[in-house]
């Protein structure tokens, strides 16, 4: 979290950078490793170390990407962004009340707080995933914005949230079939940078 003479700003947990750094070189460190030593003959490393290159760009601008990341109470706004999402700007005077609601996760046992910053009609106009965000900071948020809280007891399943709290769905979630299709494209493009570096490296498959 930062102060500053604009207001507050809090940004994402560092576990979730340090989380991916651990899945890059976990995955990436034994895969080139073995087709380094496979192909050393073939004269093809060139080749090879573009592809690592490549990946490791990729996952140095997501990193870079996810360091953005952050929420922003000011005197008149209250903004943010997501990893995969636009900076979003809500005048503080157009929230009525904000909600620190518990909900629970893929696995029943795991409660998450989700911050709604609730508008006109009683429709969620800004949304913080506690999965994400350090419960201080929503805390923090929460009081900065200046408005009633509101913090219910009793955790929501994921339908009975989106349901009770009108608005609150990210752009992602309000078709079921597109993180589907997002899962099944990058397991895709991965199967295709893998087949690729295969046929690279003439490694017989049978």
């Amino acid at each position: 979290m930062a102060r500053s003479d604009i207001g507050v700003t809090v940004h994402p947990r560092n576990e979730m950078i340090q989380s991916g750094l651990v899945t890059f070189f976990v995955t990436t460190i034994p895969l080139f490793g073995v087709l380094y030593w496979y192909t050393a003959s073939l004269g093809i490393w060139p080749e090879i170390l573009a592809a690592q290159v490549l990946i490791a760009v990729g996952s140095i601008g997501a990193i870079v990407r996810q360091r953005m990341v952050h929420t922003t109470v000011t005197d008149s706004t209250l903004s943010g962004n997501g990893i995969f999402s636009r900076r979003v700007v809500v005048p503080l005077d157009s929230i009525n009340s904000v909600a620190l609601v518990p909900v629970f996760g893929a696995d029943p046992n795991e409660v998450t707080t989700q911050l709604l910053a609730i508008g006109e009609g009683g429709r969620c106009v800004f949304r913080m995933r506690g999965y994400y965000w350090h419960p201080g900071d929503l805390t923090m948020i929460a009081s900065a914005i200046g408005r009633p809280i509101c913090t219910p007891t009793v955790a929501l399943s994921e339908e009975e949230f989106f349901e009770e709290y009108p608005g609150s769905r990210y752009w992602f979630e309000r078709n079921k079939a597109i993180l589907p299709a997002i899962i099944v494209a990058t397991v895709a493009l991965v199967a295709i940078i893998v087949l690729a570096m295969v046929h690279i490296a003439n490694i017989r498959l049978t």
